[in-house]
Formats: structure tokens, C-alpha cells, sequence
């Protein structure tokens, strides 16, 4: 039996001891654009948000990327699906039964729900002597950071369709700096799916973390998810796995 906690813990002992690695973390609103089913949540009231519209072909390009996302096999590339208890329910198990078992799955809720406690108190002193890159919505400010950051670069909604040179960006700034075990930080909806993937591709020996909403608070000013509520339900939340819902079954 998996537990929540203790796959975070895994994943903050690999950023502890320097090992590098990527994480890739898929909500529902990425899974629909992968099969090919409309979305749209641009202009709903939240940054980082975006749209897919399978008759458009706008989209074919970004979308052929995430769904490269998704299946990477290589090592070290991990990659979080909506679990059963919090997103879409009984659909979630669909998705399991369609997974390669030995495949490196994780929650998409790793650092949040009942994890994001310990997530917020160790995750800044994982990152000390690292050189740290966060890419978040260009309405974002690093200034209230609990940690250093080497270098801050913005992205717009819609950026997996509208900023996939920003990409070429990241890499650079690393190559320029000559930096080496780099974590880089991306907060994006599926422009952060598309942007590790392709990161982990050309250079494994940095870090490449789809950190999602968890730095909201700072980076915007506000809280901007219930789990970052002082005591919501959802932060004291255990989300279980596939094994727990067939067991229960």
C-alpha cells in the first residue's frame, strides 16, 4: 500500500541529498486535453489557467507535447495523475487500469492536500546552495519567497499554446550562468507539463519540479486554493491510491 505522506518524503530526501530528478504533475483539465475532449477555463477568475478546443487547430502542436508528457519512460521522470478520492472519481480508475504498472505514477496531489504542512516547513531548506529558476504568470513577485531565486521568468495564460519559447529561455539562462544541479520551478498548467518534459529531454542534471499552485500564497499575496487555508478540510486531507480504493471495494 502506497501512502500519501510518505511519497513526499521521497521526493524531498531525493532534493535533500541532490539527486535531480523531474516531476510532472497532471490534473484533470490536462488529461481531457490529451484525449482530445474541449476545456476551457481561461478568464474563470484564476492566473495559469487555459483552454484546448480539439476542432481548432491552434492547439495541435501543444497538445501532441503534453501527450509526450505524459508518456516519457525515462528515468528519474516522474509523473503525478488525479487520485480517486479528491478529482474525478470513479474516472480515475480508468486511468490506472491504463497505466504501465512499473512506471514511475505518483499522486498529482504530492505537495498539497494533507502534505502541504510538510511540504511548506522543509521544501525552502532542500533547495539551499541551489541555484533556483521559478517561471510563474507574469503577475507574480518573488519577493516573499521563503527562499533565494537565481532568476524569475514570466509566462501569460494560455502559455503551453502562447510561450513555448520560453522554454529556449530557461535553457539558456542555465547555459549562460553555467549552472549545474539547478532546480527549476514552474508554475504554468500544462505550459509546466510541456516545459519539464522537454527540460528533463535536453539536460538531466538539474531538477525540473511542476510545483502547480503550492507557492500561490507568496507569489501572488493570497491565498489562492482551499488547501492553503489555515485549517480548510482539504489540509489535513490523505489522498489514497488505487490499492486503498480496490481493497475498499
Amino acid at each position: 500500500m502506497r501512502d500519501f505522506n510518505e511519497e513526499l518524503w521521497k521526493f524531498m530526501e531525493m532534493l535533500d541529498a541532490g539527486e535531480n530528478f523531474a516531476l510532472n504533475r497532471f490534473g484533470d483539465g490536462e488529461l481531457t486535453a490529451i484525449n482530445r475532449k474541449d476545456f476551457d477555463m481561461v478568464g474563470v477568475g484564476k492566473v495559469n489557467e487555459f483552454s484546448y478546443f480539439k476542432d481548432s487547430e491552434k492547439y495541435n502542436y501543444s497538445r501532441n507535447l503534453l501527450e509526450d508528457s505524459f508518456y516519457n519512460k525515462q528515468p528519474n521522470y516522474f509523473k503525478g495523475i488525479p487520485c480517486h478520492c479528491c478529482v474525478l472519481g470513479n474516472e480515475a480508475l480508468e486511468i490506472y487500469n491504463k497505466l504501465d504498472k512499473q512506471d514511475n505514477w505518483t499522486w498529482a496531489n504530492i505537495f498539497v492536500n494533507g502534505n502541504y504542512s510538510d511540504f511548506k516547513s522543509y521544501f525552502p531548506t532542500t533547495l539551499e546552495n541551489r541555484n533556483v529558476i521559478v517561471v510563474s504568470h507574469k503577475k507574480t513577485k518573488i519577493d516573499d519567497l521563503s527562499f533565494d531565486v537565481d532568476a524569475h521568468i514570466t509566462i501569460s495564460s494560455d502559455a503551453w499554446v502562447e510561450d513555448l519559447e520560453i522554454i529556449q529561455e530557461i535553457i539558456d539562462t542555465i547555459e549562460v550562468y553555467e549552472w549545474k544541479d539547478v532546480v527549476v520551478l514552474i508554475a504554468g498548467g500544462p505550459f509546466a507539463n510541456i516545459a519539464v518534459n522537454e527540460l528533463w529531454k535536453w539536460n538531466q542534471n538539474n531538477t525540473y519540479l511542476d510545483i502547480g499552485s503550492t507557492l500561490d500564497p507568496y507569489l501572488f499575496g493570497k491565498p489562492t486554493r482551499q488547501y492553503h487555508a489555515h485549517n480548510n478540510p482539504m489540509g489535513s486531507k490523505k489522498c489514497i491510491w488505487l490499492d486503498e480504493v480496490e481493497e475498499d471495494e
